[in-house]
């Protein structure tokens, strides 16, 4: 299926997030994320285990003893992939079918953002020598970079398409919807987002249609 024996100990990066590690492992097997997690997910229910690929867990423990086995990772290293087991105190909604009735159901938590979202902070990953996505850009009230002191953004701002690791093929400093480099932005005056906020002050991340104050798209 793929080879991982060149990949010994593959390791995780900085606070880097569950999916942004698996979007570098894949690329490196010269695979589709989704494809290569899939490969993962028949592996798994053949072993007869049930792999996850989120990151919010109740209880981490089996998903990252998995990991730890499948990549030959010391387990505390695989668990730092995943969020605090904290942050899985979820609220469970349904979802209705066109006829009124419950069809399934669904968890969120006002800390973290929704499966596979990420925010992100251009500075970043135009320093990043292997861009990656970091666990802390997964949660709600990141809402400004704390290295860089500038706005976190939610989309890509060439195309407007919401950041999806799922789908990643190639370096992550490229939007896996228009392959733009999400790294090629100006930043806008500082003093703007400060009073944005201050109106905002729950809004979890920056909506597409206020980005434009803060930043611009560059092409080259």
């Amino acid at each position: 299926m793929f080879d991982l024996s060149h990949l010994p100990g593959f390791k995780p990066l900085k606070d880097e997030a569950y999916e942004s590690y698996l979007a570098r492992v894949s690329t490196a097997v010269a695979m589709e994320s989704i494809e290569f997690t899939q490969a993962i997910m028949a592996i798994a229910e053949f072993q007869g285990f049930e792999f996850q690929r989120t990151d919010l867990l109740k209880n981490t423990e089996p998903q990252a003893r998995f990991i730890a086995s499948f990549f030959n990772l010391r387990l505390e290293i695989a668990k730092r992939l995943f969020l605090p087991s904290q942050y899985s105190n979820c609220v469970s909604s349904k979802i209705l079918s066109h006829k009124g009735r419950p069809r399934s159901f669904y968890a969120h938590s006002m800390w973290v953002l929704p499966r596979g979202s990420f925010c992100y902070c251009p500075k970043c990953l135009s320093e990043d020598p292997e861009p990656y996505f970091r666990k802390s850009w997964r949660l709600s009230i990141t809402t400004a970079c704390p290295i860089h002191n500038t706005p976190m953004l939610s989309a890509c701002l060439n195309c407007s398409k919401a950041i999806a690791l799922s789908n990643a093929m190639g370096s992550l400093r490229y939007c896996q919807a228009c392959g733009s480099d999400l790294c090629a932005v100006r930043i806008g005056k500082t003093e703007e987002y400060i009073k944005f906020m201050k109106f905002n002050i729950d809004v979890p991340i920056i909506p597409v249609i206020f980005q434009s104050l803060f930043y611009s798209h560059v092409s080259y």
